[in-house]
């Protein structure tokens, strides 16, 4: 679980490097699937947009808000 709801300002920037970088060796050490629980803000949740739709082809990648719906969600995800 992916929570970032109470963190302040964006990694837009940072998404190519994450997808680059991060995504594959957490692939390849296993992941199959992230929730991830979004902050209110505008422009943070398009951070984790633009981030899952560059994962779809790596893994399974879902936004939720409510921390029990992330929690159900991944452990039905396999």
């Amino acid at each position: 679980m992916n929570d970032i709801r109470y963190y302040v300002g964006s990694f837009l920037d940072a998404n190519e490097w994450l997808e680059r970088v991060c995504l594959p060796p957490a692939q390849q050490a296993g992941l199959t699937c992230i929730a991830n629980l979004v902050p209110e803000e505008l422009e943070d949740r398009l951070s984790v947009e633009d981030l899952c739709k560059r994962a779809k082809n790596q893994f399974r990648a879902c936004i939720f808000t409510d921390e029990e719906e992330a929690a159900a969600w991944l452990k039905e995800c396999r």
